[in-house]
């Protein structure tokens, strides 16, 4: 985990990087959040976005002096509202994570600016826009897309691009 990150690192000198070790994950809060080792100290703060496994697994919430804590997007009250971008045939979809299907372990993305173009097997990535301004850090792909639970608008499944069960060693992002 901690070559492929650091490989993540060298490879894009465009954003302020950190690599940190997950020192605390409860059982009780395991798809919530978990507690990295490095904190202010460290230049860490709550506009950062936490990658690991391959792709983004949350965002920080809470920094101390040597610690910050990860609010994961498996929460299911996730209020993070990160921004993302969905490669479409002509262009971008842009839309915000809001939330978790358990059922289908998928991010529920909504508030979309568009659904046309956009197909199932799509590339998800954030789009640097709002408080988290770190681009193209790779979400996952498009599953589906469905009325949302308030029949308005349109809802986007996104497939994980992390595993997010195994998580010891993350890499935190922010331009």
């Amino acid at each position: 985990q901690l070559r492929s990150l650091l490989e993540l690192r060298n490879n894009d000198q465009s954003a302020v990087k950190i690599a940190a070790e997950v020192i605390s994950r409860s059982p009780s809060t395991w798809k919530n959040e978990l507690t990295l080792d490095k904190g202010q100290s460290s230049d860490v703060t709550t506009s950062m976005l936490v990658i690991s496994n391959g792709g983004l697994i949350g965002a920080v919430t809470s920094v101390s002096d040597s610690s910050s804590v990860v609010s994961l997007l498996t929460n299911e009250k996730n209020d993070s509202s990160i921004a993302i971008k969905i490669q479409t045939k002509t262009g971008f979809a842009y839309g915000i994570i809001v939330g978790f299907d358990t059922e289908k372990s998928a991010f529920i993305v909504s508030q979309l600016n568009t659904v046309d173009g956009i197909e199932e097997g799509a590339t998800v990535t954030t789009s640097g826009l709002g408080s988290y301004n770190a681009e193209n850090v790779l979400v996952g792909q498009v599953l589906s897309i469905s009325a949302g639970k308030d029949q308005l608008n349109k809802e986007v499944l996104v497939k994980p691009a992390a595993d997010l069960s195994d998580i010891q060693v993350v890499m935190l992002v922010r331009n």
